[in-house]
């Protein structure tokens, strides 16, 4: 659970998504079906509801991955983030920032 922000202080509760724990399961295959599809379903059901909405300039589906411990644990994460956003075919672009990104999968 995420507690409230602080005010006046930027970032004062931000929280690595969806955890260290869930990005390690997923990247040595041990993450549950409901796990994969809970991301899933929030990804493509988000993506769904503005894929045509002229306020949204680009999505950035994976921001800074293998920040917050998770190193090269990210990258299957970020494919198949990836892969679930490109089937919804927004109408705009897709990005991951990969800036800070640690892990030499995920710099290539």
């Amino acid at each position: 659970l995420q507690p409230s922000p602080i005010k006046g202080v930027h970032n004062s509760v931000w929280k690595q998504s969806p955890g260290t724990e869930v990005v390690k399961r997923i990247s040595d295959n041990t993450a549950s079906v409901t796990e994969i599809n809970q991301l899933r379903e929030y990804i493509v059901t988000v993506l769904t509801r503005f894929a045509h909405d002229e306020r949204i300039l680009m999505w950035d589906i994976y921001n800074e991955p293998g920040r917050g411990g998770n190193e090269h644990y990210s990258l299957r994460l970020l494919q198949l983030t990836w892969d679930w956003a490109q089937s919804v075919r927004p109408s705009q672009p897709l990005t991951s920032c990969l800036d800070g990104s640690i892990g030499k999968k995920i710099k290539a």
